[in-house]
C-alpha cells in the first residue's frame, strides 16, 4: 500500500535533486501528482534510512527510541550512511532522528536554526516527518525555503568533521 509518506518522500527528493535546475513552482507542478511509476524512479535515486527500526503506531516515544538506537542501531548508522557513496543532504525526519544522528557523531553534529554542515560536505537539515498534520504542498516549499537558505549561507552554518 502507498502511504502519504512515500510519495512526500518522493517529492522531496525531487526538489533535492532539481535545486539549481529549475524553479520551486516547476518543480511542484512536475510532482504536485505523482504516480507510482514516477514515485519510483525518484525514490531510486535517493536513501532512505529509517531510524525506527521496530514496529509500532503512529506516535513515537522518543526516550524509548533513544534507548533501542543506542542499543541496537547506533553502531550501523555511520556505516549505513558510507555505504551509499556521495551525500550531499541528510533531511532528519523529526528532532529525535536529528537527536539519533547527532548521537552517532558523539554529539559533535550541531544543528543552528534546524540546519548542520559538516566539512566533508554533507548538509544535514532538521525537519519534520512527512506525516506530519501539515499539507504536502506546505511541507514541500517549507523544505524548498530550508535548502535554499542552507545552500546560500552555507558559509554561515557551523561545519563540522564528523567523518570517522
Amino acid at each position: 500500500m502507498e502511504t502519504r509518506n512515500r510519495f512526500d518522500v518522493t517529492r522531496w527528493a525531487y526538489l533535492l535533486r532539481h535545486l539549481h535546475d529549475k524553479s520551486v513552482d516547476e518543480m511542484w507542478r512536475k510532482v504536485k501528482k505523482i504516480y507510482k511509476e514516477n514515485r519510483e524512479y525518484h525514490i531510486s535515486r535517493i536513501a532512505v534510512v529509517n531510524v525506527k527500526k521496530q514496529p509500532g503506531g503512529k506516535s513515537t516515544n522518543n526516550a524509548e527510541l533513544i534507548a533501542a538506537f543506542e542499543r541496537d542501531n547506533k553502531r550501523f548508522l555511520l556505516e549505513e550512511i558510507s555505504l551509499f557513496g556521495r551525500i550531499d543532504y541528510i533531511v532528519c525526519c523529526g528532532d529525535v532522528v536529528a537527536d539519533c544522528l547527532s548521537r552517532c557523531y558523539d554529539g559533535c553534529l550541531q544543528f543552528k536554526n534546524g540546519l548542520a554542515a559538516t566539512t566533508n560536505g554533507i548538509k544535514v537539515i532538521k525537519f519534520v516527518h512527512p506525516q506530519t498534520r501539515k499539507s504536502t504542498e506546505e511541507l514541500f516549499f517549507k523544505l524548498y525555503d530550508i535548502v535554499k537558505k542552507l545552500e546560500k549561507d552555507k558559509r554561515k552554518v557551523l561545519r563540522y568533521n564528523i567523518s570517522k
